[in-house]
């Protein structure tokens, strides 16, 4: 009986030993989980009243439209500084990136007096051509299965659709009172326009170049930005606080999320399924989760903010802010980093957000993990440890049996 206990015992205390080296070999071998911000991380001068801004992901640059100085700043996102200038119409207001033909489309809207639009090559920063659409050009969007642009004239009430082939005016579309902002949805084939004297948002099929159908939005519906994993259109009210998001299935709106004072424009960060939007009222960007619809953040801009765009490759936010200011906000502020070095076998695994750090060092060989910073990624640090693990627990269990059969004996 006393054997038995004994045995008992010994069992017991091998049991928790190798709970104990089962824990710890876990907790090396699990990455640290991102912990996820979204942080201002610079601010830019360029010209007077910026207002509306573009990505080039061909060359990795911005484009913003200073509505004050008639002219177009250029701002890579590598250095954050200002490499280009380009005079454009009066008043610049929206623009938007057309990546197939390397060229940039600028809204010159003049206060809702111009009638023209500016189109830059992105090779030479040049203006290449003017052209005509309607009265009071304000935003634009690119549609990249039919290669055309759809250009929102507020005074006209009507949406100009341009080739860009030809550059020249292929259809226009009448929408409702003062169309503002517009966003083109892939997964549909369709432009969503908020028409902001209208309280209300018209749907283009890129196809027939006609309204299939009008949505009720209140407050002066202004910025409009596409989801496309949710299927999704999320639309500023500018006179409101109030973000609405829209079913593109069915054409209703699903939700109305409180923001800041007058929500002005919006931009969807595909990395984190985030949707960021200035206030031009407030001095901050608000941020809010597709997942949930809720705001899960407020990054201050240090002053009024206006338009915005997401830059995939360096994922951070572009918004212009203030009167001669572009903000720019790192949709995260951690890293998950797993790196060894082979001289000296030790390993650290580091997981920051502002003051926060972890670290854990431990023996290990030469390997290295990183998330979503873009570098390098090996998935198999994890699994070296699980069967680091398995051996100690053999190696244990063969103590346990040999200590076990000396004692009978």
């Amino acid at each position: 009986m006393v054997h038995f206990i004994a045995n008992t015992k010994l069992h017991a205390r091998v049991l928790s030993l190798m709970i104990l080296l089962g824990t710890v070999v876990v907790a090396l071998g699990t990455p640290i989980p991102v912990v996820h911000a979204q942080t201002k991380i610079a601010t830019i001068t360029v010209g007077s009243n910026p207002m509306g801004v573009a990505y080039d992901s061909s060359k990795g640059e911005i484009f913003v439209a200073n509505s004050g100085g008639n002219a177009v700043s250029v701002i890579s996102d590598q250095t954050n500084d200002v490499v280009a200038t380009i005079p454009v119409g009066s008043g610049p207001s929206g623009l938007v990136y057309d990546p197939a033909k390397g060229e940039v489309f600028v809204c010159n809207f003049d206060g809702g007096r111009g009638s023209t639009i500016s189109v830059i090559s992105d090779t030479t920063n040049r203006v290449i051509t003017n052209l005509t659409v309607g009265e009071g050009p304000q935003f634009i969007a690119y549609d990249s299965s039919k290669g055309e642009l759809f250009v929102t004239n507020s005074g006209a009430g009507t949406v100009s659709v341009i080739s860009d082939e030809s550059d020249q005016v292929v259809a226009t579309v009448n929408v409702g009172l003062g169309p503002a902002g517009i966003a083109y949805d892939s997964g549909r084939g369709e432009l969503f326009v908020a028409n902001s004297r209208g309280n209300n948002v018209s749907v283009i099929s890129d196809s027939a170049n006609s309204v299939v159908t009008r949505l009720v939005a209140s407050g002066n519906p202004m910025g409009v930005a596409y989801d496309p994993p949710k299927g999704e259109i999320f639309v500023a009210s500018n006179s409101g606080t109030l973000l609405f998001i829209i079913n593109d299935s069915t054409n209703n709106v699903v939700s109305a999320v409180p923001l800041g004072s007058a929500p002005y424009d919006a931009a969807y960060d595909s990395s984190n399924g985030e949707v960021f939007v200035t206030n031009n009222l407030s001095t901050y960007v608000s941020v809010v989760s597709d997942a949930t619809n809720n705001v899960i953040g407020r990054v201050s801009a240090g002053g009024y903010t206006y338009g915005i765009v997401y830059d995939s490759a360096k994922h951070e936010m572009f918004a212009a802010s203030g009167s001669k200011s572009v903000v720019v906000i790192a949709d995260t502020s951690s890293r998950t980093t797993s790196t060894v070095s082979g001289g000296s076998s030790s390993s650290t695994l580091t997981a920051s957000q502002s003051s926060l750090s972890v670290s854990i060092t431990h023996s290990s060989s030469s390997l290295s993990n990183t998330d979503r910073s873009g570098s390098t990624s090996n998935s198999s640090v994890p699994y070296l440890f699980i069967v680091i693990g398995v051996v100690l627990i053999l190696v244990v269990l063969g103590i346990v049996i040999i200590i076990v059969r000396r004692r009978k004996k």
